[in-house]
């Protein structure tokens, strides 16, 4: 019945390659009323000749499944086709193709019978429907005509031609794949990518990586049908992103769907750690995942001793909690004000009672002892005095996901709702502690009565509102919240950075992705700390491939065992690999064989793995590494990562007919531009506390020659349109760009720049005029 569903929505898809896709399925496996009522609406709004074609056969076809046809079966014999089939009209002969037996083409002399046929057939979806039919034995001196319809204006028959090609001749692929991954349409795209993962599956995991993090509702449903057919443990950790992160329901059941029906170890972990971050509606159905997929796994019998598994589960599930309660209560009390600091000291002392907290507390302390150290010292003095709320508040802050009741035993803290008339009255307040109270009162409770108000104030002088009112419309209103970012960005109030930074990890967690990788690959280590600190908010399987590649280059030891932490508590089987591969620096050999072995012991203990897995996994690995260093394969897998980096995976959005969502999507995509150039500045600030202010600059002249610089973007200057970007010698370039032109980069890109010097600012910065510019990752 789900598939029926599936299919009734498509036929509503705007794109005519996903309707055709729809009717298509609706052909094979319709026959249900509710499906034929929804083709017979479908066909009265539907101004496509094509699709009403086939809309009208699929009608036809249920129509005969219910016995409701008032058609006979046969348009004419089969001894008759080659004299009577050009002259039938192309619905029949659409009809007859689909009566006619496949082994009647296929069998004798399938070359002449085909040839005939595609001579007299008078519309493209009638060739289309023989290429569907015959296409496993599609003759192999006829695949040029395959290739030179990959391209058709036809729909269906660019379709049916891709798909037959995929199935019998992966060369005209691999020679066409170019072309077909770059095209606008999210499915010809996803059938492309497909094919390539028939011969390279890993690479297509990566293509398909990028379509689920930067493609546009169509593109992600078109990746998603893919990823059922891949093998799980290459795009696994692509749908826990959706997952955790879409907005989509319809997206996020889909990528449910999937995970539940390949039964993983690992599933149940991934989960507990995201039910941990969520409150609500995700929350409760991210639980119910949690139990269905332990089913599953219980009746696949992957597992030796289920009882034990699902022991280690719950134990885990507890721990996790805790843990994510104690590392948002020290990551909140750096940051929050003296009032507020109190407020979260308290409730950590009183947390500490519980043996299972101090445990946690003590291990995050034995990993990492400065994470905790501002928050332990001020929860272990005298008792704090604790103040009392004007208005009723949802929590001592709603900022802090604190870990649910466990085995009997309350360790979270109280969370009253205000009536309405509480929160009604605390609004007509000027004091900012009670319309603090009433912002969180009104995001707990989803009440979005206030969204003016909250506009207003998130220019308020008292950074607690001001974070309050920001936090609720990242919540209610998230549009406003992304275009109004961009004048806050900057605040003095490291309260209200972190409330951005921490919404903006949950609303766009690819943008926050990008920013994360920049901070990481700053020169500052003031940054690259707070980069760190940052972690927190990001699920970690969707940034570990970022964590990995950073720890190839950090030099300081502190900041290394600061990142490894979140390895050891995010247990995850690819990780092993990766500190395999880490080892090989040398100087750092220790800390990473270390901590490789722990998390080797927790996959152990966890039940997720044993050991004999895992080394077979470290020799797969081996072996697909020394496989790809074949000069002609490692070749073709960097052109192949060349052309990923230029696929328009949103594009779509901007070509569908409906001037309105257009205009929204527009909308969304320039403040989404927006606020990377300007969370940039507030990544890479050295002194938070201070409001930087425009001065002008004197320069001088510098008498130059056209050089090349190799540099990282760091920024765009809003002012002039100037790239701001960084040597490998940690010298600043400003690069003015050529008249009439702008850099479409974003902050992390190494670019290949050539350039006239002819000014340097008092700070050193080069300043130079752009003549080429080249875009190298």
């Amino acid at each position: 019945m789900k598939e029926v569903e599936n299919i009734i929505q498509e036929l509503e898809v705007p794109l005519k390659t996903f309707r055709i896709f729809a009717i298509e399925k609706a052909i094979r496996i319709g026959r249900s009323v509710d499906l034929l009522e929804a083709l017979q609406r479908t066909l009265e709004n539907e101004t496509d000749l094509e699709c009403r074609m086939l809309l009208e056969h699929a009608i036809g076809i249920i129509e005969d499944r219910l016995g409701q046809s008032k058609k006979a079966e046969t348009v004419c014999d089969e001894k008759e086709i080659f004299s009577r089939f050009n002259q039938l009209e192309p619905s029949q002969q659409l009809q007859f193709i689909k009566a006619t037996s496949t082994a009647f083409f296929v069998k004798e002399n399938p070359e002449e019978k085909i040839g005939k046929i595609v001579e007299s057939a008078r519309h493209p979806v009638v060739t289309a429907e023989l290429i569907r039919k015959c296409m496993g034995s599609w003759p192999a001196s006829m695949q040029n005509f395959l290739e030179s319809n990959l391209f058709a204006d036809s729909s269906s028959l660019q379709l049916a031609c891709l798909e037959a090609i995929i199935q019998s001749y992966p060369e005209i692929l691999q020679k066409n794949f170019e072309k077909l991954v770059l095209a606008p349409d999210p499915l010809i795209r996803a059938l492309a990518i497909r094919g390539l993962a028939r011969r390279l599956p890993e690479t297509a995991a990566e293509f398909l990586q990028d379509c689920l993090r930067k493609g546009d509702y169509h593109g992600k449903l078109a990746a998603l049908r893919v990823c059922s057919v891949m093998p799980f443990e290459l795009i696994k950790s692509s749908l826990f992103e959706i997952l955790f992160s879409e907005q989509d329901p319809k997206l996020t059941k889909i990528a449910a769907a999937i995970i539940i029906s390949n039964p993983d170890k690992e599933t149940p972990f991934r989960l507990c750690e995201q039910i941990a971050r969520t409150h609500g509606s995700l929350q409760k159905f991210l639980q119910d995942l949690l139990k269905k997929a332990l089913e599953i796994i219980k009746i696949s019998e992957i597992c030796d001793n289920f009882q034990q598994f699902l022991v280690s589960v719950r134990q885990y599930n507890e721990k996790v909690k805790i843990r994510y309660f104690v590392l948002n209560c020290a990551t909140l009390y750096e940051e929050a004000n003296d009032e507020r600091k109190k407020q979260i000291a308290l409730a950590f002392r009183q947390k500490l009672e519980n043996p299972k907290v101090r445990s946690v507390v003590e291990q995050i302390e034995k990993d990492n002892a400065e994470l905790l150290k501002g928050l332990n010292k001020a929860a272990t003095p005298e008792p704090l005095i604790e103040t009392t709320a004007k208005v009723k508040d949802t929590a001592v802050s709603s900022q802090i996901p604190e870990p649910e009741e466990t085995q009997g035993e309350n360790l979270s803290l109280t969370r009253a709702e205000a009536e309405p008339c509480d929160i009604v009255e605390a609004f007509k307040s000027n004091d900012s502690s009670i319309l603090s109270s009433a912002f969180r009162t009104a995001t707990e409770n989803n009440d979005d009565r206030w969204l003016a108000k909250a506009k207003a104030l998130i220019k308020s002088e008292s950074e607690e509102l001001a974070a309050s009112a920001f936090d609720y419309l990242a919540k209610l209103d998230s549009e406003s919240f992304l275009l109004l970012l961009r004048g806050h960005i900057n605040s003095k109030s490291i309260l209200v950075r972190t409330t951005l930074l921490r919404n903006v990890c949950r609303i766009s967690p690819e943008m926050a992705r990008e920013l994360l990788s920049a901070m990481l690959n700053d020169p500052s280590e003031h940054t690259r700390k707070k980069a760190l600190g940052a972690i927190i908010h990001f699920d970690f399987s969707s940034v570990r491939e970022i964590l990995s590649e950073y720890l190839r280059k950090e030099s300081k030891t502190e900041l290394i065992n600061s990142c490894l932490t979140f390895y050891l508590a995010n247990p995850l089987i690819e990780s092993v690999n990766d500190l395999k591969q880490l080892e090989t620096r040398s100087e750092y050999e220790k800390i990473f064989r270390e901590t490789r072995e722990k998390l080797v012991n927790t996959l152990e203990e966890l039940n997720i793995s044993n050991a004999e897995e895992i080394h077979q996994l470290l020799t797969e690995k081996t072996q697909k590494d020394e496989s790809s260093q074949n000069a002609a394969l490692k070749e073709e897998k960097e052109k192949l990562k060349k052309i990923k980096a230029r696929v328009d995976w949103g594009g779509i959005s901007r070509k569908i007919s409906d001037i309105g969502s257009t205009l929204a999507s527009l909308k969304k995509v320039l403040a989404a531009a927006a606020l990377i150039t300007a969370f940039f500045w507030f990544l890479t600030s050295e002194t938070p506390d201070t409001i930087s202010t425009r001065k002008a600059v004197v320069t001088t002249p510098v008498a130059g020659q056209v050089q090349d610089f190799k540099l990282v973007t760091q920024m765009i200057n809003d002012s002039d349109g100037a790239l701001i970007g960084i040597t490998s010698d940690n010298k600043k370039v400003k690069a003015l760009p050529r008249p009439g032109k702008l850099f479409r980069l974003i902050p992390g890109d190494r670019i290949n720049l050539r350039g006239l010097p002819f000014k340097a600012a008092p700070d050193g910065t080069l300043i130079v005029k752009t003549i080429s510019i080249k875009k190298t990752n």
